[in-house]
């Protein structure tokens, strides 16, 4: 019986720790890389016409997860987060570009499968961005993209 209670407690603990994420409406740009989910916690998605956006609130440190299956080996990984906002394409404050320290597997080999996630805080002169397109990246040693997505961003 006790060993009953303490399975059915690390199933949920296990549970409880996915359980948080939730699908993050994306589309795809040019990468090299399958993209087999993307997900991310602490945002709210909204409908917005025909759109999907991300909302984010200041304060809050969402985290988004990549899964993928690298097309190319490569010893380092880099991820790189881009804003569009009003005509300029600007980087997004990040706390690493290593995706090695972020899940990925280095060195990484083709057909492999890997996760990456990271964690970013939303910061309060980044208020008022609203359904900005946001590109991220994880970019092989060679500089290809073996990830590219893009999602509409608001900031509130």
């Amino acid at each position: 019986m006790l060993l009953t209670k303490i399975a059915l407690f690390s199933c949920l603990l296990v549970l409880s720790t996915f359980a948080d994420f939730s699908p993050l409406k994306h589309k795809t740009c040019d990468h090299k890389g399958t993209i087999l989910s993307v997900t991310a916690e602490n945002f709210e998605a909204l409908k917005e016409g025909t759109k999907t956006v991300a909302k984010f609130k200041v304060g809050q440190k969402p985290k988004i997860r990549i899964e993928f299956t690298a097309h190319s080996n490569s010893e380092t990984m880099k991820n790189q987060i881009k804003a569009k906002i009003e005509d300029n394409l600007l980087d997004f404050p990040q706390p690493g570009r290593n995706a090695c320290k972020f899940g990925v597997q280095c060195p990484v080999v083709a057909g492999q499968s890997q996760t990456f996630e990271q964690e970013i805080e939303i910061q309060d002169n980044q208020k008022g961005y609203n359904n900005i397109p946001v590109r991220w990246e994880i970019v092989n040693d060679k500089g290809e993209a073996e990830v590219c997505i893009i999602f509409l961003a608001k900031v509130v």
